[in-house]
């Protein structure tokens, strides 16, 4: 299935990043470009055509001049005043947004090669509400300061940071059903904090379909920390960003 919209989450500051970098993460330059615009760079070249963007309101301006540069992209901002109520609260604020029935979600400062959003499409057929990307056996990250998952068969258990047991790593991107916002509004009605994960666990609660679709250490990181982006410069990482790189020169979408 052609997938054709998009969700991008990146209203977060990054503060894990100041003293090195002091402006929001999503601006953190790899090679001349910012970490944000990889996701939507990838996920453009292989059919999406709109983007729907949450940001907070410091970024705003500077994002936006960013995507006028880029050619043929159809985009809605969306902007996030209560950055505190994180990231399933942003997805909450796109809904009006949002046109397809089945779309895509991404974080913003996670970098993957266009292989795996073309993965998760084939994964994705009528009926499913949900398709997390997962990784059972992830090579580029620090595991540590990743989501975790844990599904038995089917059906979501568990989703979070400090599960000692899990099955896959949450590789931070999606496809969701519009119906999804249904649940993202009772959270955002009845809680201050909404994590995505949170609207990923009471949709499963709520007997949603949702499926894993296990990428087994396909070339993915996130950037979490100064020493994830050292790495993904000049370690281990660098074979994702070398191929990304290599990918989106080809496809004539940045110089």
């Amino acid at each position: 299935m052609e997938i054709k919209e998009a969700v991008v989450l990146a209203a977060g500051l990054g503060t894990r990043f100041r003293g090195y970098f002091n402006e929001p993460k999503i601006f953190l330059e790899i090679k001349n470009i910012p970490l944000f615009l990889y996701p939507i760079l990838i996920l453009k070249s292989i059919g999406v055509r709109k983007f729907n963007i949450v940001v907070n309101e410091y970024s705003y301006d500077k994002v936006e001049k960013v995507l006028r540069k880029v050619g043929d992209l159809e985009y809605c901002m969306v902007v996030n005043k209560e950055i505190w109520r994180e990231n399933g609260y942003s997805f909450y604020l796109t809904r009006k947004c949002v046109s397809e029935n089945v779309f895509y979600v991404t974080m913003s400062d996670h970098l993957y090669t266009p292989d795996i959003p073309l993965t998760l499409s084939k994964c994705y057929s009528e009926g499913i509400d949900i398709v997390i990307g997962g990784d059972s056996c992830p090579k580029y990250i620090d595991v540590k300061e990743a989501t975790k998952l844990l599904f038995t068969g089917e059906k979501l258990v568990e989703i979070s940071k400090e599960l000692a047991e899990y099955s896959h790593i949450d590789i931070g991107l999606f496809i969701v059903n519009k119906k999804i916002f249904n649940v993202a509004e009772k959270l955002a009605i009845s809680k201050d904090i909404v994590k995505f994960s949170d609207i990923l666990k009471k949709a499963s609660q709520e007997g949603y379909s949702i499926k894993v679709c296990d990428i087994h250490g396909g070339l993915w990181t996130e950037l979490d920390t100064i020493d994830d982006f050292k790495e993904v410069l000049e370690g281990k990482r660098s074979i994702i960003l070398k191929k990304i790189i290599c990918y989106l020169k080809n496809k004539g979408l940045i110089k």
